[in-house]
Order: structure tokens, then C-alpha cells, then sequence
């Protein structure tokens, strides 16, 4: 993806693409206007490191800047298997608000109150938007 996004951004001169480890980024503090995170990112990330991750997220964005992070909802779950199984990825499990591919892939379902005490681990107050039937955007400003 990082490839595919330099190619794409070729030619621009404003932009720059790193490849991060999202649980340390290399970015100085208040460093970020906005951080964006998608297409279940966080949904992907194991558990025991969402907070973690979003720690960090807050971290690399500036009092006043914006957080907005999309997830999918408590209702993808059809939506899911469709997905991954047009993408070849095999679901091993179905479990709680989890499936697991035989892949290594894990991928959360979230709902609105599961957000809302995920993102007050890290004293963020998240306004949770319904995107579609299938996901939410989280949008946060640091404060």
C-alpha cells in the first residue's frame, strides 16, 4: 500500500508517505492537525493494544486537532464474511464481536458503548456517527 500510494502521490510535493509502527510513531508531539484512521484499523488491532494505539494517535495530534477513526458496527457481521471470503481470506471462527481468518487476521465489531469506554481509557471524548448500517465514524478533538 505504501508503494501504491507513492505512485499515486507522485509528482506532490506537499505530501510524504512513512510506513509507521503505529504503536511508536517517530512524529514529535502535537505534531498532526488531523490523524486518520480507517478502514477498520483499529477494529484489526489486537485488544490488549487498541489503547495502545490510540494513546499514540492522541499523542502525534495537536490540542485542537481532529481524530476520526472508522470502525465497523455491531451489525457487519454478513456484510464481513461476504468481504473476506470474495478476498480469500477463510474465516476460522465466529466469536463474540470477533472472527478470526486462518490467515492471522482478527477483526473486532463494535458497539456504540463499546467505543465509548474504549476511547475514555485515554481520556478521549469520541462524537460516534453512524457512516452506514455497517460501520461508525469516531470523531474526536483533543483537547
Amino acid at each position: 500500500m505504501v508503494e501504491i500510494a507513492k505512485e499515486k502521490l507522485l509528482g506532490f510535493n506537499n505530501v510524504e508517505i512513512f510506513f509507521e509502527n503505529v504503536k511508536e510513531m517517530h512524529f514529535q508531539n502535537n505534531y498532526f492537525d488531523y490523524s486518520i484512521c480507517v478502514f477498520s484499523t483499529l477494529g484489526n488491532t489486537p485488544r490488549p493494544l487498541q489503547k495502545v494505539v490510540l494513546g499514540e494517535i492522541k499523542r502525534v495530534t495537536k490540542n485542537g486537532g481532529k481524530i476520526i477513526i472508522s470502525v465497523y458496527s455491531e451489525n457487519v457481521l454478513e456484510t464481513q464474511k461476504q468481504f473476506y471470503n470474495n478476498i480469500g481470506l477463510d474465516i476460522a471462527k465466529i466469536e463474540n464481536e470477533f472472527v478470526y481468518t486462518k490467515q492471522g487476521l482478527i477483526s473486532e465489531r463494535f458497539t456504540k458503548k463499546k467505543l465509548e469506554n474504549l476511547f475514555s481509557l485515554v481520556d478521549l471524548e469520541v462524537k460516534i456517527i453512524q457512516l452506514s448500517s455497517i460501520s461508525y465514524i469516531c470523531e474526536i478533538i483533543k483537547y
